[in-house]
């Protein structure tokens, strides 16, 4: 099933990007401080 293991891929790359989203506001406010 080629067609399920690319929507697997692009879920897992959809929640390295929420990760890297919700990340990134916590570094500005470490430097911040």
């Amino acid at each position: 099933m080629p067609g399920g293991a690319s929507g697997e891929v692009m879920l897992l790359r959809r929640r390295e990007i929420n990760a890297s989203y919700l990340r990134w506001p916590v570094r500005l406010r470490l430097a911040s401080l």
